[in-house]
């Protein structure tokens, strides 16, 4: 039926109430025709909800229902009102598995005898009636209507194509968008319910209730609320514990679904229709930036770093354009520093809910090796620093068909040798921030967890432009097992998976062992960088004591040829001052040879070792 022929629900309650008086007139359309269509209810049902619409509404009705129903004090519509005053009433319209009440249409107030329970129309099908549909108060606080524009980029756009595709002729039941920015498949998906003329729902885990009565009368709301809005349910997936009250969800209702999530979620009895987020590539980042920054030399070092370092995203684009607006006296490099610290401290909270972030101040110098050491180090930052050169500009990306593009380096030697600072060093000399993984957090026992815990962090920091750095590797990287059972098969999935992941990530990964022969020789051949931290040499001993000591701290006649005698690594060495610097506070004076030799006993206490005669010669206290 046309809109257009819809009358406005004030002009068929005369008509309604003259149903209280006996008469059975039948009403003009309205706005209940459609809504009887979305539900399939038939004329008797519809009519109900014309005079419930009635008895809520109109100010009159209070005395109309008090004379129909034989007293003052019942002014408030029944289910006995309306099954005597309703033209083609019968009982089995009004049960509990009936439309009306399947759909909460209508809502009873269960104190009385069924004949003679009050009952209102609901808030959402008042509303439609009206021709202003709209979410109850119950749903509304749960679900966000997005009325907004949607913030497109290139990626963000092509999956909007992608779900226009498989929305013709017919949306599917189940629909979910996996892969990286969570808002931007928001976005993308407000893009395609504009297309579709449909209105955007979103619906994030958090807000689900937890038991699972209060869930499943919660879904009938909710289906109810999305129909009247010809709404499109997005739920938002936050993390694994809303995994089980959001499939509970999507099994119980019966309208299309779509579900954002960084991995696929099994919904029992539900075949879902799974589109993975594009990825851009630098260039299309580059043109995200210029959008927002605008065209011009003034930007263009700028974004040149930043779109081979940080995935763009039109959020991240306002945020460092408000940031630098802040600043109009922003040129050169400080204006690109503005740029970059924003991009840091954007993207740093979802890599702050997986992994720990490491503060720093070391830097190159601060780093004691020996040449053939630094020099790969040193060639290490240079792939980093032109890889959208040539991974895109020269080709080697699709050449190499996304395989091989991470940049990884095995840092192997004892403990205290320089591998965390080699870590540390390589983070600042980049501009990154720096994540310790916790491989207990990453590994767990149920099947399938690690492998989504290990998506997961490799989607947020290749997000984030970090260098993540796992220590002890050899823990999860070790050899594979001979398979003799299910865990030995459970475990070498994991490593397989990870070993794909590092494969396919565009970023930097940091990998530290103290057992290289440990490391699984088909591991071994996936990595770019292979380095060795041997023991330092006395010469290098004594050179990471002249550099051990911030400039701040007073040292008095320190003898670095002698202090180089201990054979110490670099890490016990950084002990050995820190105690040193304490004691000579404690004192009030300089640091000196005495501080240092008090200190250097206690550390080779703690490991069970006396000091030799060589390491003790010279010490002129």
């Amino acid at each position: 039926m046309n809109e257009a022929t819809f009358h406005p629900l004030h002009q068929v309650f005369p008509t309604v109430a003259s149903w209280l008086d006996g008469k059975s007139d039948e009403p003009v359309s309205t706005h209940a025709d459609t809504l009887a269509a979305i539900f399939d209810l038939g004329t008797y049902e519809r009519n109900a909800l014309l005079l419930a619409a009635y008895a809520a509404l109109e100010v009159e009705a209070g005395d109309q229902l008090a004379k129909t129903q034989g007293g003052n004090d019942r002014r408030q519509l029944t289910f006995g009102t309306l099954l005597s005053a309703v033209p083609g009433a019968h009982w089995g319209a009004l049960s509990a598995d009936s439309g009306l009440r399947w759909h909460r249409l209508l809502e009873a107030m269960p104190s009385a005898p069924l004949a003679s329970q009050p009952v209102v129309l609901a808030e959402s099908a008042m509303f439609y009636l009206l021709g202003r549909p709209a979410l109850s108060s119950a749903i509304a606080d749960h679900v966000q209507v997005v009325r907004t524009e949607p913030l497109l980029s290139p990626a963000r756009t092509q999956l909007r194509d992608l779900i226009l595709a498989r929305s013709s002729p017919c949306p599917p039941m189940l629909l979910m968008l996996t892969g990286t920015d969570p808002e931007g498949k928001v976005q993308a998906m407000k893009a395609a319910c504009d297309k579709l003329g449909e209105t955007l729902c979103l619906l994030d885990g958090a807000m689900l209730p937890s038991a699972t009565g209060e869930l499943l009368a919660f879904a009938r709301l909710l289906e109810r609320d999305i129909r009247l809005m010809s709404g499109r349910l997005v739920l938002r997936l936050g993390n694994q514990a809303e995994e089980p009250q959001m499939r509970i969800l999507a099994q119980a209702l019966t309208i299309p679904v779509c579900i954002v999530c960084d991995e696929p979620i099994l919904v029992p009895d539900r075949t879902a229709v799974r589109i993975e987020m594009p990825r851009m590539t630098a260039r299309e980042q580059v043109e995200v930036w210029r959008d927002y920054l605008g065209k011009g030399e003034k930007w263009e070092d700028a974004i040149a770093q930043v779109s081979g370092n940080f995935r763009a995203t039109p959020e991240l684009a306002a945020s460092v354009k408000q940031a630098v607006d802040a600043d109009p006296s922003l040129r050169g490099c400080a204006l690109e520093q503005r740029i970059w610290a924003t991009c840091r401290e954007n993207l740093r909270p979802r890599m702050n809910e997986l992994a720990e972030r490491v503060e720093s101040s070391v830097e190159w110098d601060d780093l004691v090796l020996p040449k053939k050491q630094k020099d790969v180090l040193a060639e290490l930052l240079g792939h980093a620093r032109h890889r959208a050169q040539v991974y895109e500009d020269w080709g080697f990306g699709s050449k190499l068909q996304d395989r091989g593009l991470g940049i990884s380096a095995l840092l192997s030697g004892p403990s205290g040798a320089g591998k965390t600072m080699a870590g540390e060093v390589i983070a600042n000399a980049l501009g990154l921030d720096l994540y310790r993984i916790d491989l207990s957090a990453v590994v767990s026992k149920w099947l399938g967890e690690t492998e989504k815990n290990i998506r997961r962090l490799f989607d947020a920091a290749e997000d984030g432009g970090v260098v993540m750095q796992f220590d002890e590797a050899d823990a999860l990287f070790g050899k594979r097992s001979e398979v003799k059972d299910a865990h030995d098969r459970h475990a070498n999935i994991e490593v397989s998976y990870l070993l794909q992941k590092l494969e396919v990530y565009r970023g930097i990964v940091i990998l530290t062992t103290n057992l290289k022969d440990n490391i699984d020789q088909a591991f071994l051949r996936r990595i770019r960088f292979v380095l060795d931290f041997r023991f330092p040499a006395q010469r290098e001993r004594e050179e990471i004591w002249r550099r051990i000591f911030p400039a701040a701290v007073p040292i008095k006649s320190l003898d670095y040829q002698v202090l180089s005698r201990l054979n110490v690594a670099g890490g016990t060495i950084r002990n050995i001052a820190l105690g040193a610097a304490f004691r000579a506070a404690r004192d009030e004076s300089a640091v000196d040879m005495r501080h240092i030799r008090e200190s250097a006993a206690v550390e080779y206490d703690k490991v069970g070792r006396i000091m030799t005669d060589q390491e003790g010669a010279g010490w002129n206290l």
